[in-house]
Order: C-alpha cells, then structure tokens, then sequence
C-alpha cells in the first residue's frame, strides 16, 4: 500500500494521518504541489513500454510509477510558487508553463488508485450552489435562500423575512490580516443598515438566508458510508448562535448522536450525486427536530472532533478507510485503535520544521 496526500506543508491533519498510516505499515508520502517548482525537480519519463514520474527535492528523490499510488488524498493542492526574483518580461510565461503541469499532476496516478475526493468532483462538490441544488433534489429540507448580486432583490429578501432574520455567507471561505491579527468572514446576520453601497452588493455575489431558529448543530463525517455524527450545543454559547465556528471549538460539549436512517439514506445518495466519497456535513437540528441541510466541505476538518471526544476515533477510521480504499468499507474498534492524541506531539514537531524549510506558506514570502 502507497498513499499519497497532496497538502501543504503546516498542515498538521496530513501529518497526523502520514504517522497513522505508517503505524499501520503503509507508506504514506506528503507531496507539496506548491513546491513546484522552488523545491522540487519532476521528470516524466514516457516510450511505448513505460511512464514513469520522478519527484521531489534533487537529495529526496521519489519514483512514482504507473502502478505505484495505491490512494491519493486530494487535501489541500497548492498552485506552483514563483518567485518573485524572476524578471518580470518572463513571469507570465513561467507562470502558464508551471500551471499546465500542476494541472497534469492527477491524471499522473496509477488510474486505479483511490481518490479521496475524485478529481472530476472538484468543481461540483466544492460549488455551495451546486450543494443547495443537489440537496434538495436529495429530499434535504433546506433554508429559505437567496443567491444574489441585485441590490433590490436583496433588501426585499431581507425585508420579507424581518420577523425571522436573515443570514448572510460567502461561497468561499475568506481570511484577512490587518494590524489586529487573523480576520476570519463567518455567517452572521445581516439587516438593511449592515448592507454595504449598492455597488459593492452587485460586484460581490453572495448567499442570503432565512434565520433558522437552532435547537443545536450537528456535524457529520462521512468515510463512506461510514457516517459519524456529533451534536454541537452552539446554543449555550454566545459567540456561536449563528455560526459556531466563531467560538472555540473546545467550549462546547459534542456527544456523538445516531442519526435517523432516512437522514442517512439522502446523505449517502447526496454523496454519490456529488460524486465524492468522503465529506463533513453541517445540519441544524431544529426544536421541532427537524433536520436542515446548510453544507458539505468535502475536504473539511475532523479531527478536531476527536480532540474534544476522544470516543470518535476519526483518525484511526479515516486512515483505515484510505487503506480499504472502498466506499463501503468498514471499520470497527478494538485493542488496536490508534488515537489523534499519541501522535500530536510529534506532528507538530514535524510541521514546525516543514514550515522552516520553506520559503512560502500559502503563497506568502517566510524566511528560509
């Protein structure tokens, strides 16, 4: 068994995941696609009889050939890192022929390997629209939603729901840095005063919904048709009523919850119109106990939830499913089970000096 996880170099849930893997006697290699073409030399050999890839940094040389990736885990892909010290005449050029390769690197896997997610679900299942769609489709129940860049159809979506409140989110994540630190966009509730001018609504598109009234949140993990859910009382804290990313995740209590198994069903055909095999999944539980439908990030954070709860073993069940490489693949506790917590020490550590290694992190300059 080979697995490959395509990440960046501080991320700490690849790390965890590598060291599992090899507790496990499967070879596990980090590949930092941003490092392409800063730290790594790639060389792709092709005849008639053979292709053949080689990777990585000239002292650390890695053969990949066609039949050598067992799994790829599509994590956290990075664009190609160029520096700045190029003259400025040739940038544009660099750029292109760096990116067509960049683009090529899933298509040079062995063709049977395992993909978590496949690369032809990318575009779909990362799409918050194409979500909503497929949800409902699904049979998801799903809040009053407005997709819009028109100002006057925002203020009346806004106005027509004043009595439950109206929330507002972006299709991607967005982080900022100013003289206060890390600024982070969550949902927040919006009213008619918070609404920027005019032209900034029609330039910058957005998703509008009706306030849902929360008797608490759940987040779902699904390896498969492994499905693990855990409770989030957001309720009882008051940063995370809206959103409960907002407050640390270690102030709430999360208890692991069976889910109904009509609920169940609509998540594994959601997964399978999506075309991904692995997701986290957001519902809100009304006090009606009806379940809403809010999103899926199919490469979303989990083991964090094994931090605060260390009953749900994510770390050994996800490095499991990767080596069964099947959707139906399963998964039971025993005397073996690794745990996220024996390996964090030395995950950081290896993190740490990943990231000195480096000269870029997400694109911006670090110290080498």
């Amino acid at each position: 068994m080979n697995v490959v996880i395509v990440t960046e170099p501080d991320d700490i849930h690849a790390v965890l995941v590598k060291l599992a893997l090899e507790k496990k006697g499967c070879r596990c290699d980090l590949f930092f696609s941003a490092d392409m073409p800063s730290k790594h030399e790639n060389s792709i050999y092709c005849d008639y009889d053979h292709f053949t890839w080689i990777t990585g940094a000239s002292e650390t040389d890695r053969v990949m050939s066609a039949n050598d990736v067992t799994a790829v885990w599509w994590r956290r892909p990075r664009k190609p890192f160029i520096s700045d010290d190029v003259h400025k005449n040739d940038r544009a050029f660099i750029v292109r022929e760096n990116s067509v390769y960049h683009h090529s690197i899933p298509f040079l896997f062995n063709d049977s390997a395992w993909w978590v997610n496949p690369y032809s679900s990318q575009v779909k299942s990362q799409s918050k629209i194409v979500q909503l769609k497929v949800a409902r489709q699904c049979g998801f129940a799903l809040p009053l939603t407005l997709i819009s860049n028109s100002p006057h159809r925002i203020k009346d979506f806004i106005k027509n729901n004043e009595d439950s409140g109206v929330i507002y989110k972006p299709f991607t994540p967005y982080y900022g840095i100013d003289n206060d630190g890390l600024k982070i966009l969550y949902t927040n509730r919006v009213c008619l005063n918070d609404l920027p001018s005019d032209k900034m609504l029609k330039i910058t598109p957005g998703i509008y919904q009706r306030y849902v009234d929360k008797k608490y949140e759940l987040r779902v993990t699904c390896f498969g048709r492994m499905i693990s859910a855990v409770k989030i009382d957001s309720q009882s804290h008051r940063l995370g009523k809206t959103d409960w990313r907002r407050a640390p995740a270690g102030d709430y209590a999360i208890s692991k919850v069976e889910l109904p198994e009509d609920i169940k069903e609509r998540i594994i055909l959601f997964m399978n119109n999506m075309g991904i095999v692995f997701g986290c999944f957001d519902f809100i539980v009304t006090k009606d106990d009806d379940y809403i439908f809010l999103e899926v990030n199919e490469q979303g954070q989990f083991l964090w939830v094994e931090d605060i709860n260390p009953q749900c073993c994510y770390l050994d069940m996800f490095a499991d499913y990767l080596i069964q490489a099947s959707f139906d693949f399963n998964w039971v506790k025993s005397a073996e089970t690794l745990h996220s917590a024996d390996f964090t020490d030395e995950a950081q550590a290896i993190v740490d000096a990943n990231v000195k290694k480096h000269v870029y992190l997400n694109g911006v300059e670090r110290v080498a």
